[in-house]
Order: structure tokens, then C-alpha cells, then sequence
């Protein structure tokens, strides 16, 4: 059986071990709720972007589909 100083020596020896321990721990949240952060503002914005491009894109194709000036000048020849 330990005596309680040594039991005491060991807490203290285990001190450092348990603060990196739980350095280690919170860094790995910090950096799991970083990458699914990222993940859902990464997802939001290519959302966003489709639906602006869509948008620019039937702008365009509507303007496509406008004769331009010369095929009117041939139409009226």
C-alpha cells in the first residue's frame, strides 16, 4: 500500500501529462468544429452560387436567343 505522500508525488507527476492530455482534447474539438464549420459555410456558399449563376445563366441565354443586328438587317433585305 502507498502512503499518501506518494500518492500525492504521483498526482503531481501525472499534473503535466494531464494538462497536455486535455491541451490535446481541446484542440481536436477546436479543430473538428473548425472543419464542420467549414463544411457547412463551404456547402451554404456553392448553394449561393448556383443560384446566383442560374439566375446570370438565363440572363445570357435569353440575350442568346435575341437576333443581333446584322440577322435583322438580312430580314429586312
Amino acid at each position: 500500500m502507498t502512503s499518501p505522500i506518494e500518492q500525492m508525488q504521483q498526482l503531481v507527476a501525472d499534473l503535466d501529462a494531464q494538462h497536455r492530455r486535455e491541451a490535446d482534447a481541446y484542440a481536436a474539438g477546436y479543430r473538428d468544429g473548425h472543419r464542420s464549420g467549414w463544411e457547412v459555410g463551404y456547402s451554404y456558399a456553392c448553394y449561393e452560387m448556383a443560384r446566383v449563376w442560374s439566375a446570370i445563366r438565363e440572363r445570357v441565354l435569353a440575350a442568346a436567343r435575341r437576333p443581333v443586328r446584322t440577322e435583322f438587317k438580312k430580314e429586312a433585305a
